[in-house]
């Protein structure tokens, strides 16, 4: 009998994202191998230092997503803990401790370069002074604007056709995708 309750117990498969890269109001999902009891998930899950925020739970039960009221603490550690006794719905405890630390993403920049020709944009750190390129288009960059959010970066280019387009950039999954086309103007 016991060895069915080990077989079917909780346990966390992972948090998302990884370390070093939650930014911003990014949420952070942690996901259990069996769905959970989901009514008191705010007072076994403890954070430090503390963050305000909403709880949700995934339609099985399976993922619970913290996302906070304002933006991590750039550049600080974050400390996650299950305290309490978590249950899954067959009423199994959580198998083992969990603790983790995450590092939140530094403070960035954002800026295009170069001035002089088909520019690009580009983030900075501003204490190491590390830069990464963010966009490639042969063309360049027109315009850009930051979401409140920091999670996504829409910005304006043309195409070889002189097609003007106008672009986002999500920084969780550092995809860009085409928003609209402006084919009898230039869209900014």
């Amino acid at each position: 009998m016991a060895l069915i309750g080990w077989q079917f117990a909780p346990r966390i498969e992972s948090v998302e994202p990884s370390e070093g890269d939650l930014h911003g109001q990014q949420p952070l999902a942690i996901k259990f191998t069996r769905p959970m009891y989901a009514d008191d998930a705010d007072s076994w899950f403890t954070m430090e230092p503390a963050q305000p925020g909403q709880y949700s739970w995934n339609e099985d039960g399976t993922q619970l997503t913290f996302t906070p009221n304002r933006a991590w603490p750039a550049g600080e550690t974050i400390t996650l803990r299950m305290v309490g006794n978590p249950r899954s719905r067959l009423r199994l405890p959580l198998l083992g401790k969990f603790y983790t630390e995450l590092n939140i993403s530094p403070i960035f920049m954002t800026y295009l370069w170069p001035a002089d020709q088909a520019s690009n944009l580009y983030l900075i750190n501003p204490v190491s002074g590390e830069s990464q390129a963010l966009t490639e288009e042969i063309n360049g960059i027109l315009d850009y604007s930051i979401s409140a959010d920091g999670e996504q970066i829409y910005y304006s280019s043309t195409r070889e056709n002189g097609i003007s387009v106008i672009m986002v950039l999500d920084r969780s999954s550092n995809t860009s995708g085409e928003i609209t086309t402006c084919a009898d103007g230039l869209c900014t």
